[in-house]
């Protein structure tokens, strides 16, 4: 046979292949997919989901089937992938991207440039309109599956794999879901990151971690363990995402957990961006949701009570009152209302009492002094703050801490309000302010100069 009887043969072979029957294409699919069980064996399918796969195979996956070497093919790279991907990445998404890399290299390989599009543009900072946001992320999808060799099933991949973009690929919108992170989907940006780039974000805990630490809910000790095990930078990760499976472990030590995760505000940091979440807030919010796994609901309160009292610092104690007091119509979680007023305010003034005895240097220390006085003031009056401010180490703390009514977030210029301290304390904390703001020693430059233009400009 000559090079041209040849060519004309592979025709025919390929002609022949496009007319084949329908019972065909469902036999290879049939088999690919009995091969791709037996070469995946018995490792665990992380995430998976029966009616997600369903979705991803027919008109996506199987689209890409045209042959049994295909079907061979398949097989032989998934259970690579999913060893790569480990525990980090749902498995049905691991293999339908696995099948856009071996059908469709082009697209995958466009993937990195196509984050925004495929998750929707969910950049905050991003001040484009809608409209001209859709036409960017239109003409980049556009562009990569121009480049597919089986545009239909690349689309009906992508859009069942991220949701956000199914409108821009011809498709309807799906439920974006709010556990996606969670599920390990891909629709989450996190997760289509670690497959991306295979590895995890310097600032997050790999999820056998994540497991562990849902695990060690049954003890306190058990989850030092875990969290002295990570770096402090991974801490915030952990935290959050533990947060939405405390409910997974019915027989949590809510108090002992609850007190190593109180301790771990001093390994966190808070970022340099407004937006940035506190440390304390992290760990209040993993504790609150810790508490409400608690039943039955009575035994809520009592544990509440124990935890601001037995907190190991002032400003955590403070934190916790709030967190569990009774304000009607102003609650987001019924849950948490725990504290009806005798309570509250029997809390409140032991732990008055508490700041008006504690050491000067100690309370410097606190992570918001100004917030500890008012509470202060509300149950022991006016003379106890003035006489904690007329000790230095506690004045110089309220006016350096930033971030409070005195000294609020600004665009990195430093400016103070004493309004809320004279508030508090009475118009003779002005000669404690006076003294600080004559000792050069005892603010930086710029705030000492802020403070004094403060109280130069006050009308006399």
């Amino acid at each position: 046979m000559d090079l041209k009887d040849g060519r004309a043969y592979l025709e025919k072979i390929v002609q022949a292949w496009v007319s084949v029957p329908p019972i065909r294409r469902e036999r290879l699919r049939e088999l690919s997919m009995e091969w791709l069980q037996e070469a995946i064996g018995e490792r665990d399918l992380e995430g998976w989901d029966s009616a997600t796969w369903s979705e991803l195979l027919d008109g996506g996956i199987d689209g890409y089937l045209r042959t049994m070497r295909d079907g061979r093919h398949l097989a032989n790279m998934v259970p690579a992938a999913l060893d790569l991907c480990a525990n980090e990445v749902a498995a049905m998404d691991v293999i339908a991207l696995e099948a856009i890399k071996i059908f469709d290299p082009d697209v995958h390989d466009a993937l990195p440039e196509l984050i925004d599009a495929l998750l929707g543009g969910d950049n905050p900072f991003d001040l484009v309109s809608d409209e001209k946001r859709d036409v960017r992320n239109l003409d980049g999808l556009n562009r990569a599956l121009e480049r597919s060799s089986h545009e239909k099933a690349a689309r009906h991949l992508l859009s069942v794999l991220f949701p956000a973009a199914a409108p821009l690929l011809g498709g309807w919108r799906g439920a974006q879901r709010s556990g996606s992170r969670l599920a390990k989907r891909v629709s989450a940006r996190p997760v289509l990151m670690r497959y991306l780039h295979l590895v995890l974000a310097p600032d997050e805990v790999p999820s056998t971690v994540v497991d562990d630490a849902v695990a060690a809910l049954v003890s306190g000790p058990e989850l030092r363990v875990v969290v002295d095990g990570i770096d402090d930078s991974q801490i915030s990760d952990l935290l959050g995402r533990v947060r939405a499976r405390v409910r997974e472990q019915p027989s949590s030590d809510v108090s002992g957990c609850a007190m190593v995760v109180l301790a771990l505000v001093s390994r966190m940091r808070r970022g340099p961006g407004f937006l940035d979440v506190r440390p304390s807030d992290h760990v209040r919010w993993f504790v609150q949701d810790l508490v409400t796994v608690v039943q039955p609901p009575e035994r809520r309160v009592e544990l509440a009570c124990n935890l601001v009292a037995d907190a190991s610092t002032l400003s955590q104690r403070c934190d916790l009152l709030y967190a569990f007091n009774t304000l009607a119509g102003e609650s987001r979680d019924p849950e948490l209302e725990l504290f009806d007023t005798d309570t509250f305010d029997r809390l409140a003034r032991d732990l008055a009492l508490d700041i008006h005895r504690s050491d000067a240097e100690l309370l410097a220390g606190e992570a918001n002094v100004l917030w500890l006085l008012q509470l202060m003031h509300t149950q022991l009056g006016q003379e106890a703050v003035l006489a904690r401010c007329n000790e230095e180490p506690v004045l110089r703390a309220v006016v350096q801490t930033p971030g409070t009514e005195v000294r609020g977030f600004t665009d990195g210029r430093v400016a103070l309000h004493i309004e809320p301290l004279l508030e508090i304390a009475g118009p003779d904390v002005l000669d404690a302010l006076h003294a600080l703001a004559e000792d050069g020693g005892a603010l930086e430059a710029d705030l000492r100069a802020a403070l004094q233009k403060e109280l130069r400009d006050r009308p006399t």
